[in-house]
């Protein structure tokens, strides 16, 4: 495919085009199985990281633009080979030894490591987050959108606004301890 069709082909995929999409999983998933099996990986890892990769490629996508300079697949291989890599070394695996052809390595993802930490940041705040109480989750769930404290202290049941307040901050300190407490967080920074 020229770097036209494959511009095209991306901008299938992102219109929601379900062909398009089938196409991707079709014609690209076995490929990336095989690169992360041969990399100490499983299918399940395999596909996941697909998945990752491809909503990674999507928010890249809709909140920078992307023009391919690459095929797409090209792209597609440095995303996941970049989010296997880094899955493994959370994983502490020591002595793996990674094959990746050389045609795939120098390919430009500017902006794709800054989607995948952000992506993991959310994921470790979000699993945080069902550790609260159901109370403080509901409390953080209004406050999150934006709705007025006085609104919130009534939905609540508490008996002041200031009441609200204090409950609110006491959630989001629980939150961020959380938070701060998971072995990944170090790494997120």
């Amino acid at each position: 495919m020229s770097n036209e069709t494959e511009q095209q082909y991306l901008d299938a995929l992102l219109a929601g085009d379900r062909d398009a999409l089938r196409l991707l999983y079709d014609k690209h998933l076995p490929r990336i199985i095989k690169y992360v099996t041969q990399n100490s990986g499983s299918e399940e890892d395999a596909y996941d990281i697909f998945q990752e990769a491809i909503l990674v490629i999507f928010k890249k996508a809709e909140r920078d633009g992307l023009r391919l300079t690459a095929t797409f697949f090209t792209y597609l291989y440095a995303v996941c080979s970049r989010m296997w890599l880094q899955k493994l070394k959370k994983r502490k695996r020591r002595g793996v030894t990674f094959s990746e052809p050389e045609e795939y390595t120098n390919t430009e993802t500017e902006g794709i490591q800054e989607i995948m930490e952000e992506e993991e940041r959310y994921r470790l705040y979000r699993a945080k987050f069902r550790e609260l109480s159901e109370n403080c989750r509901r409390v953080m769930s209004l406050y999150f959108q934006k709705v007025p404290m006085e609104e919130i202290a009534q939905l609540m049941g508490f008996a002041s606004v200031n009441y609200a307040k204090k409950r609110k901050y006491q959630c989001k300190e629980k939150l961020v301890s959380l938070v701060r407490a998971d072995e990944s967080f170090s790494q997120l920074l």
